[in-house]
């Protein structure tokens, strides 16, 4: 089975950085490729507001 990752991640979708565990919600879309596809993220922790890459992104909720 092939999953694929959606072009872009809707806000409040809930995340999980990979590289240290943080969990986030997803507040926005800061870069995108040149197929359209989301390259890095605006998204809220505890800490604030954080920019994470797309790579570093686990989706644990999505809305």
């Amino acid at each position: 089975m092939t999953t694929q990752k959606p072009e872009r991640l809707p806000g409040g979708t809930r995340v999980v950085n990979t590289n240290d565990g943080e969990p986030g919600r997803i507040d926005g879309t800061l870069g995108v490729d040149g197929c359209g596809r989301a390259t890095t993220y605006y998204v809220e922790t505890a800490y604030g507001r954080e920019v994470w890459r797309a790579g570093e992104i686990v989706v644990i909720e999505q809305n």
